[in-house]
């Protein structure tokens, strides 16, 4: 297991890369990864909802597979932009944000939602890819769909919360 010391000298180089020194002196990188962060957050967050609040029953008209395959891509090209300026956005700081219990939060709770969503992928996809139209899905599929939501508002919270701690 690595130590507290080893972490910090990761994350001093980090922060020492051209591509942080880039950032650090470009007038209009950060603010446009910031931008691109929350938009990110936005379509990101819209695409979740919309499929977790299907499994939660809401759209049941629609067939859950149906729903799900349509707004999945954008749910994924998101996190992608998000995962991409949030690191251009981290290594701007690396050795501060490394140890900050919030950042270190925020990150706690992405790992928990992409958790849920590899188990409700692999645990659920049959009964889901079942349920046609006006099904309702069982309760545990429910209770995943809720912790999602749950998990992203919070990660979000933890987001904003960091320029604060």
């Amino acid at each position: 297991m690595e130590s507290a010391g080893d972490i910090a000298s990761v994350l001093a180089l980090i922060e020492k890369s051209t591509l942080a020194q880039f950032a650090k002196s470009s007038s209009w990188m950060y603010p446009a990864s910031n931008v691109g962060h929350i938009l990110g957050l936005m379509v990101f967050f819209a695409s979740v909802c919309i499929m977790d609040l299907r499994l939660l029953g809401v759209f049941a008209e629609t067939p859950a597979a149906s729903l799900i395959a349509s707004v999945r891509s954008f749910a994924v090209a998101a996190f992608i932009v998000i995962a991409l300026t949030g690191g251009f956005m981290f290594i701007t700081e690396p050795a501060s944000l490394g140890f900050n219990q919030t950042f270190l939060t925020k990150m706690a709770l992405i790992l928990a939602a992409l958790l849920n969503a590899l188990v409700l992928e692999a645990v659920f996809r049959r009964q889901i890819r079942a349920a046609g139209r006006g099904a309702i899905l069982g309760p545990a599929v429910r209770i995943s769909a809720t912790l999602s939501i749950v998990f992203w508002i919070c990660a979000a919270i933890a987001g904003r919360l960091i320029a604060y701690t």
